[in-house]
């Protein structure tokens, strides 16, 4: 890049930058007054099984074999992965990945909270750096994708990370990005488009996300976030806020990797 447009693109990048630490400190924040008020809650075995994606047990009795439990690498886990009933049911095994790991570590030590998963740090741009190629049975991600810097990186750094036959499994709000108003870390719009997981910029460049990846789609749905049934973890709405997100679409899907 020429050393004026190199200038030029620094005030964007900064912006970028400090719109995403601001995020990062929003969810924080969050976290620690969600823990603080649903420790009980959250850390009750019978809220892991409402919260558990129904939709992925077919898919990992797909992938599931003779030996251990199929291992899944959830991206942007948050402080209580949604995979938490699976792993207590010795269903699965689950790697997950937070790039505030060590903060929400922290956290849940400071409100007592005793759960089964635990991310480690990492971004969704950077798996490589993690994990070997071909690593996991099954990747999972919800409402998160859009919540990286970079979509289209993390979803080829996916793709790497599942072997051959594997499943990719995202779900997640549709357009969340413009419904938050740009705010945070909602900085891309993402919709489901015929098989293919497609963002939308805040200024309107198209990308597709999963293209060129080796993915065949088995499964695209978009319902309303209250089919989900999904009222813990994070997607709790006291009575005296609206609750928009609960009329806003949800959706999941899935894919094989077929590279």
């Amino acid at each position: 890049m020429p050393d004026r447009l190199r200038r030029l693109a620094r005030p964007a990048v900064r912006l970028v930058r400090g719109r995403r630490r601001e995020g990062l400190r929003d969810e924080l924040g969050f976290w620690d007054s969600y823990l603080r008020d649903c420790h009980a809650e959250v850390c009750d075995p019978e809220s892991w099984e409402a919260a558990f994606p129904a939709a992925l047990l077919p898919h990992i009795q797909t992938v599931a074999g003779e030996g251990p439990p199929p291992s899944i690498l959830e991206l942007g886990s948050g402080p209580v992965s949604l995979l938490a009933w699976g792993v207590d049911q010795g269903l699965i095994r689950v790697t997950a990945v937070d790039p505030l790991a060590d903060a929400y570590a922290a956290l849940l030590d400071k409100h007592g909270c005793s759960y089964p998963v635990r991310p480690r740090r990492g971004d969704g741009e950077t798996l490589s750096g993690l994990f070997e190629a071909g690593a996991f049975d099954i990747a999972y991600s919800s409402n998160a994708i859009d919540h990286t810097a970079s979509p289209r990186r993390s979803m080829e750094q996916l793709a790497r990370t599942v072997r051959r036959g594997g499943i990719i499994f995202c779900e997640g709000f549709v357009r969340e990005g413009s419904h938050e108003g740009w705010w945070g870390l909602h900085q891309h719009d993402l919709v489901p488009e015929e098989g293919h997981l497609v963002e939308y910029g805040r200024d309107h460049r198209r990308t597709v996300l999963t293209d060129g990846l080796g993915l065949d789609c088995v499964q695209q749905e978009v319902r309303p976030f209250t089919e989900r049934s999904l009222t813990t973890h994070g997607h709790a709405w006291p009575p005296e806020e609206p609750g928009d997100q609960l009329h806003h679409d949800w959706y999941t899907l899935v894919w094989r990797v077929s590279r």
